[in-house]
């Protein structure tokens, strides 16, 4: 879904700052895009609906996963995550492509 984006290689020039101040990092497939699309366009209750494209709803997929599959119990506990977090995350797309974000969030 992201071959084209080449997401999975990060900046030279930002990977320099970054690795140097980030404790911790992630490299994520296409299912958690996909989770993060569905749930930024589903949302509970009062929360808004947001139409997020392929890379910009990774951080959403990303937290969605940490805090629902026990798998990851450990990676959550490090990095201080439960129910009482706060968490800001941030959309950098809408629906880039449209066709594609009906055939992840309805399809």
């Amino acid at each position: 879904m992201m071959a084209g984006l080449a997401c999975g290689e990060p900046n030279p020039l930002g990977w320099e700052i970054l690795k140097s101040i980030s404790d911790n990092f992630f490299s994520c497939d296409d299912s958690i895009s996909a989770k993060g699309m569905r749930v930024l366009g589903n949302p509970i209750a009062e929360d808004v609906k947001v139409i997020g494209g392929e890379s910009g709803s990774v951080p959403m997929g990303l937290l969605y996963e940490l805090m629902s599959n026990s798998k990851l119990d450990e990676v959550k506990m490090k990095l201080g995550l439960d129910v009482s977090s706060k968490v800001l995350v941030i959309n950098t797309e809408g629906d880039t492509d449209p066709f594609n974000y009906r055939k992840v969030v309805w399809g």
